[in-house]
């Protein structure tokens, strides 16, 4: 690796294994050392954004992307009345479906559980566009 002049990151770097509950319960791997540097694993990791874990199950993902876009949905929720519909569509576009849109490809064949959750959080912001109470059943306001 140093002839092409690439070097790791001690604090960085970072390693996992992927497999099924069996398949993980058959291997027992402490540590890996590379060069010097002897580096740990890790039960979830994060790649260009996005959180996978050992099971490939993405649920760390989904928590974190639900949790960010609740976030930005409690914040605009607090200044609504200030807005009027087409800026409050265009902020929610942009602080709250964009996460539910980057790397969607990967969500193809996720849980009925995990697409539930971001179903929410699109009522959720359905419902302040449309100016409904928080816990109102959104389908007649559509």
């Amino acid at each position: 690796m140093a002839s092409n002049r690439l070097f790791i990151n001690d604090s960085k770097t970072e390693f996992m294994i992927i497999g099924s509950r069996k398949q993980l319960a058959k291997i027992s791997v402490d540590s890996v050392t590379v060069g010097d540097a002897i580096i740990k694993p890790v039960t979830y990791v994060r790649n260009l954004g996005v959180w996978f874990d050992q099971h490939v199950k993405m649920s760390d993902h989904f928590g974190k992307i639900c949790s960010k876009a609740f976030c930005s949905l409690y914040n605009l929720r607090q200044i609504r009345k200030c807005l009027t519909d087409e800026p409050c569509k265009t902020l929610v576009h942009a602080l709250v479906t964009c996460h539910l849109d980057f790397c969607n490809a990967l969500m193809l064949y996720v849980s009925q559980y995990q697409e539930q959750r971001l179903e929410r959080v699109l009522n959720a912001a359905a419902r302040l566009i449309c100016c409904l109470p928080k816990y109102y059943h959104i389908s007649p306001g559509l």
